[in-house]
């Protein structure tokens, strides 16, 4: 009887397992085709306006400014990798 016991749960979690597995390599291919098609759609460019006309138009501290201006130009060298 405990042969079929341990045979039982062994089924059990061979299927449980496949079914996460399964699941998962589901999850990570149709989150890579949304990556796909929200890049392909949508570069996101095209709708950022460019910092100097910014500057022009808000009274901020131009030393914040420059904060921010290095702190997008280490972002960009970071995820151009």
């Amino acid at each position: 009887m405990s042969d079929s016991v341990i045979s039982e749960g062994i089924n059990v979690l061979a299927f449980g397992m496949g079914t996460v597995f399964i699941f998962l390599i589901l999850l990570v291919l149709t989150t890579q085709l949304m990556t796909f098609f929200i890049n392909a759609f949508f570069s996101g460019k095209e709708g950022i306006p460019d910092l100097e006309s910014l500057e022009s138009q808000t009274n901020v501290d131009p030393d914040i400014v420059q904060a921010i201006k290095k702190g997008i130009d280490l972002h960009n060298k970071a995820t151009s990798r």
